[in-house]
């Protein structure tokens, strides 16, 4: 009996711990491309034959905690800015990636965000890279210089977004 008593006191602690802390039920990394999907693709043409690509991408659910009787859940969004050459040569990239938490039909956080960059060529240098969280959205900036001989040629300012709406729906 009163192996009986300590296991109902255990059963219920453990029911009392569970609705009240939230739950990992789910997690999925947003470090690998095969997590995200393909939401929109814009392609615009440059002078000199080069091309911008400006895609942006949507995790799988990333992670659910339970809290209550709520389910809240996070997904990633990615905003990808890519300079290549006629041939496809990437020339440069600058990746901004949001983090959202949502509560479906109810309220979308965007809680953190990062940027990463990287150039193929040497002529081109980055500055003034950013990144950051309003509400429901990520924003990220920078500045690509293209400079011969500490003459810039060209300058292309970054200033991207990954939105989400509070049924989990990233732009």
């Amino acid at each position: 009996m009163k192996k009986l008593l300590i296991f109902i006191c255990f059963l219920a602690m453990s029911l009392i711990t569970i609705l009240s802390e939230p739950i990992n039920v789910n997690a999925v990394s947003s470090s690998s491309s095969d997590d995200l999907v393909l939401i929109s693709e814009e392609t615009t043409y440059n002078y000199d034959t080069s091309y911008i690509k400006i895609k942006v991408y949507s995790s799988s659910l990333n992670l659910i905690k339970i809290y209550n009787t709520n389910r809240v859940y996070t997904k990633t969004g990615v905003s990808e800015v890519t300079r290549h050459e006629s041939d496809g040569t990437i020339i440069w990239q600058y990746t901004l990636t949001g983090y959202f938490e949502i509560n479906p039909g109810i309220s979308c956080t965007c809680y953190n965000a990062i940027y990463s960059q990287y150039s193929n060529n040497s002529s081109w240098n980055f500055s003034n890279g950013a990144a950051s969280c309003i509400d429901n959205a990520a924003y990220g900036q920078g500045t690509f210089k293209y400079k011969l001989l500490l003459i810039t040629f060209q300058t292309v300012n970054i200033d991207v977004r990954v939105m989400c709406d509070i049924n989990g729906n990233i732009s």
